[in-house]
């Protein structure tokens, strides 16, 4: 059977990966996959603490503002409120849906209501027109732009768009003027003609999509059933 050295010359003679009570057959070979392991797991989980903790300190500032359900519960229990924060969440829950509140202004917002012709959004245009006047001249571009799609529409009607577009002396209105100057058949083909790839390019990112959430799980014989 051996002594207690005997045993232990033996397991440093196999090497430093190998432990007590682990044979050949069942031992890591290569250390690097498990730490590689370790190591992707680790940054998970730092990631999440990070986003927790930054989520945590936007909560403080908002609360802090009085800007939470939080705040406006203790306000009213020092005034004599007496119902627990549950009760308190879902009443300002219902109470969100019925009375109509500020609707934040940003660039979701703005490229929303530009392009969009729609008439509820005609008030919000007017209002976001009013706080930022240099606007104005952006929506008249994208008004004139919209009506170049159409049948009638010639490559001069493209260059004078073009020309409007770079007499704003915005960088990313002219890269885009240059792009449809160098490309400027396509495009009136693409705004004339009823024509569209739109179909293909759908039934590529379909595949696409398919194939990522199959990678290393699957083989061809699933693929074809799923396509």
């Amino acid at each position: 059977m051996g002594t207690y050295s005997d045993r232990t010359a033996g397991c440093q003679a196999r090497g430093p990966n190998f432990r007590v009570g682990q044979t050949a057959s069942n031992r890591p070979e290569d250390m690097s996959e498990i730490s590689e392991a370790d190591r992707a797991t680790k940054d998970q989980s730092v990631t999440s603490t990070t986003q927790c903790r930054r989520a945590q300190t936007r909560h403080r500032q908002m609360d802090r503002q009085g800007r939470t359900t939080e705040w406006m519960h203790r306000a009213l229990k020092r005034k004599g409120y007496i119902r627990g924060i549950s009760t308190f969440r879902s009443y300002v829950a219902k109470l969100k849906k019925v009375v109509p509140h500020e609707i934040s202004i940003n660039r979701r917002i703005i490229q929303k209501v530009l392009w969009e012709d729609e008439p509820s959004n005609k008030p919000l245009l007017l209002k976001i027109l009013g706080i930022h006047p240099f606007l104005k001249q952006l929506n008249e571009l994208v008004r004139s732009f919209k009506e170049l799609f159409g049948e009638t529409t010639s490559e001069q009607d493209i260059f004078e768009w073009c020309e409007q577009a770079e007499r704003m002396n915005e960088t990313s209105l002219s890269s885009f003027a240059t792009y449809i100057r160098g490309d400027v058949d396509a495009i009136r083909l693409g705004m004339t003609l009823p024509w569209s790839n739109g179909m293909v390019e759908g039934q590529v990112n379909r595949l696409k999509t398919i194939k990522r959430q199959m990678y290393g799980r699957a083989g061809l014989a699933l693929l074809r059933i799923k396509i």
